[in-house]
């Protein structure tokens, strides 16, 4: 008789453990998934702000305003470590800190020499949302396509690696283990 309690415990026992790191593993889905809907919408408000047209952006007295525009967009956000607003037809981002021609940003970060000019490029040029992965840092990369199909410029966020997994962490407490992220093609 008590080897059969002892079974039904320990059966009950792991259910419920098994349980509780599924329901942690769907926050921490659930998480991600909403940091990166709040990212499409930041990019959102940034292809619809005045301020941040082609136009206003690349302008010598009305760019300074811009940087101080992505700033608040940065602050925003609380995964955001850097943005970047790409045009196309520019070889020039935008950032909180200026404008870098394409040159300049891949000489003074080590993340994007390892993307490589021409796959930033590409990535840059991209008509869907996507994650390039460059050393310690997570670019998300979203077109930025205000009343039209076709993105003519993209928003670049940059995600320090440590801030998503101190985020993981902090939902699966003392779970140890492996934390992948797919999306649907992977």
């Amino acid at each position: 008789m008590s080897i059969v309690i002892y079974y039904n415990a320990v059966t009950s026992l792991r259910e419920e453990i098994e349980q509780s790191s599924i329901n942690n593993l769907e926050q921490v889905r659930n998480l991600t998934d909403e940091g990166l809907s709040e990212l499409v919408t930041l990019s959102a408000r940034i292809s619809l702000d005045p301020r941040l047209t082609p136009y206003m952006i690349s302008h010598p007295y009305y760019g300074g305003e811009a940087t101080d525009e992505l700033r608040k967009y940065r602050a925003n956000s609380a995964i955001v470590e850097e943005l970047f607003v790409y045009y196309k037809q520019q070889d020039v981002l935008y950032s909180t800190n200026g404008s870098y021609s394409m040159s300049a940003l891949l000489q003074n970060s080590e993340e994007l020499q390892r993307v490589g000019r021409e796959d930033l490029l590409a990535d840059l040029h991209t008509d869907v949302p996507l994650i390039q992965v460059a050393s310690n840092r997570i670019l998300y990369l979203v077109p930025i396509s205000p009343n039209s199909e076709k993105p003519h410029g993209t928003v670049m966020f940059f995600i320090e690696e440590a801030t998503i997994i101190n985020m993981i962490r902090n939902l699966l407490g003392e779970i140890e283990g492996n934390v992948y992220i797919f999306n649907k093609d992977r």
